[in-house]
């Protein structure tokens, strides 16, 4: 009787979880069945940087001297909403390196989408979640380049192969495990602590793991009460659920091994910030360390691990930050005098007009004394 009362729970758990999992789905994919595709290789896209040739019938990629490469791909204009799903087989490339899929739209303006990381099958990225991919299409491309956290510029043995980059609007049966590949895609390391249960932007509230989980264990909790009328012991579900979050924890640390087996199984030490260490050194020596004069550099950059590497590796120098979402009296803290270094990753940081650096209602005051693609160097003025 136990036996066959301990069969019935978990048939509970299963069908509930089935059901659970295809209302989120349904939720969470464009539903809109369509057999149109667009083969994004097609018309031999152009390279940007790096270098691009054909090995074994299939398009390759290598990086440049930054770890960098980037395609340019030929398009007519589209509609944006004929198509909500990028599908993607990128082979031999390293969980050192990410993805970012690029589109120009109406305004004019490149936006970059962070693609799942390349394993060398087919895989796929929804579009649609994405509030940018919208309007008329006009430009696309492919970005290459280290992880955003920790990465290594480093070079590759084999090229990186483009085997098949496509668009498609498949519609809800077709690709009914994709939200399973979101919840066990790979994130590399960060600032964050290790027992952080990471949150998907693009994954609606209910199809986020840890509140699928826990609307399961009530609804398999009031299913075994309400119909069956049996006492349930609740840890049963609670230790079921917690197990099921930590497999999703342990996937991506079993990838993150990986990253740190592939990087460092040589004797060689490298830097895992080492862009981030030299531009500290340059701006050191461009603004004179030694100079009693300095007040101090403030870091504005609106990645929390990214200004805080940079804040160390300027020791000793006088560093603090500067943040985009400053409190109103955050203003008396900048003074003339002042350097303010704006950094940031997709070669973007924030720059002076006219000589006024605004960073939302603030207008600081800034003469711009040097800057790059990823960084501008400018000091407070009074004027």
């Amino acid at each position: 009787m136990l036996k066959l009362l301990n069969i019935r729970f978990l048939l509970i758990i299963i069908i509930v979880f089935i059901l659970q999992y295809i209302l989120a789905s349904y939720l969470f994919l464009d539903t809109t069945a369509s057999n149109q595709t667009k083969n994004l290789l097609k018309n031999n896209p152009s390279i940007i940087y790096g270098g691009l040739n054909i090995f074994d019938g299939n398009l390759a990629l290598s990086l440049d001297e930054l770890g960098e490469a980037a395609i340019q791909i030929s398009t007519n204009n589209f509609n944006s909403q004929d198509f909500s799903l990028l599908n993607f087989t990128i082979k031999n490339l390293s969980h050192n390196y990410q993805v970012n899929f690029v589109w120009i739209a109406d305004d004019n303006k490149p936006i970059e989408q962070q693609l799942t990381q390349a394993n060398g099958q087919l895989q796929s990225q929804l579009l649609s979640r994405n509030p940018l991919w919208k309007g008329k299409i006009k430009q696309l491309g492919l970005k290459i380049s280290p992880q955003k956290h920790l990465g290594l510029a480093k070079p590759l043995a084999k090229k990186i192969i483009l085997d098949s980059v496509y668009l498609s609007n498949p519609g809800f049966f077709k690709d009914f495990s994709l939200l399973a590949s979101y919840w066990f895609q790979y994130e590399g390391w960060n600032y964050r602590s290790i027992n952080h249960l990471k949150l998907n932007s693009t994954l609606p509230s209910y199809a986020q793991p840890l509140i699928f989980i826990l609307i399961w264990l009530v609804i398999s909790l009031l299913v075994s009460v309400l119909f069956f009328k049996t006492r349930v012991n609740p840890f049963i579900y609670i230790f079921i659920a917690w197990l099921f979050l930590d497999i999703i924890f342990l996937q991506n640390l079993h990838q993150k091994n990986n990253w740190v087996l592939e990087n460092y199984s040589d004797k060689a030490k490298s830097l895992p910030d080492k862009e981030l260490h030299e531009l500290a050194l340059q701006v050191k020596s461009l603004l004179g360390l030694n100079n009693n004069k300095i007040n101090k550099v403030l870091i504005l950059s609106s990645d929390r691990y990214q200004r805080a590497r940079l804040i160390y590796h300027m020791l000793p120098a006088n560093s603090s930050f500067l943040d985009e979402y400053m409190e109103k009296d955050t203003i008396a803290n900048v003074q003339s005098g002042d350097y303010i270094l704006s950094y940031d990753t997709s070669n973007n940081p924030e720059r002076p007009s006219l000589g006024t650096l605004r960073i939302n209602q603030l207008a600081i005051n800034v003469k711009e004394i040097a800057h790059g693609t990823h960084f501008s160097i400018m000091k407070v003025t009074n004027d």
